[in-house]
């Protein structure tokens, strides 16, 4: 206990508590400075607008920042689009009119400037409603469509680019145009010419669907009844041993 007198004593005295008080007094000063200084430095309670970039091209930008305090930095610039020209900004973060304190960075998605590359899709034998769908799924543009004959009615028999074959998995760019030959479902098989002549047209209709032929125009002559009305002429004309491709279709004249 009497080793605890000195040290009781001094912390007492009167020196002590005068350093104490001091020192506390210097805390609290350097506390209030220092949180005024960083108030000041990051622009406590003050926030601007972020202005909307949506649309701009990143060639603009540095000209429409130069009297607003903001920074930009680009952080994706994967997306293509055909339609859009290259650098033009698509996304923003923050969003325009986010309140954010002044000289935040603002983080860009902008478009690339050339198209990414794909692998050209197998879609040989595939229906044509199916094929186009998959090409634009990758990207692809669809472009004419040509019937040639088939029996694989309305399948892909080819692709070309530019007017020349192009072979599944070859690589393409994105936004390419694809034209298609689509099998037109009656292929190259020919029937002779009917003899339609003095049939009813219900009977034309039931032999020409038989054979695999259409019906074309249908002329009637003045006053003629439909229902009892034949056929006195037809084009193609029937001549014995004269052929025509399956699908073709024949016109025809009653009275």
């Amino acid at each position: 206990m009497n080793k605890l007198k000195p040290i009781f004593k001094f912390l007492i005295s009167k020196p002590f508590l005068v350093n104490l008080a001091i020192a506390v007094v210097g805390m609290i000063m350097l506390i209030g400075m220092t949180y005024k200084w960083l108030g000041s430095y990051t622009n406590h309670n003050e926030s601007v607008s972020v202005p909307d970039f949506i649309e701009m091209n990143i060639t603009d930008l540095d000209e429409f920042l130069r009297d607003k305090k903001f920074r930009y930095k680009v952080s994706d610039s994967s997306t293509y689009n055909p339609n859009v020209p290259a650098g033009t900004i698509i996304d923003q973060d923050p969003l325009p009119g986010k309140k954010v304190k002044e000289n935040r960075t603002i983080y860009l998605n902008i478009t690339k400037s050339v198209a990414p590359k794909v692998k050209m899709p197998d879609i040989i034998g595939v229906q044509q409603r199916q094929a186009i769908a998959t090409l634009k799924s990758y990207g692809l543009v669809v472009g004419g469509q040509t019937y040639i004959p088939d029996i694989q009615k309305n399948c892909v028999l080819q692709m070309k680019v530019g007017g020349k074959n192009i072979k599944p998995g070859a690589t393409i760019s994105k936004g390419t145009k694809v034209d298609l030959i689509i099998a037109d479902g009656f292929g190259e098989t020919t029937v002779e010419i009917p003899d339609l002549t003095g049939m009813p047209l219900e009977e034309v209709n039931f032999l020409i669907q038989g054979q695999s032929l259409h019906l074309g125009s249908v002329i009637f002559d003045i006053g003629a009844d439909s229902s009892t009305a034949t056929v006195y002429k037809q084009y193609p004309e029937f001549i014995e041993g004269e052929r025509i491709a399956q699908g073709d279709a024949i016109d025809v004249y009653l009275k």
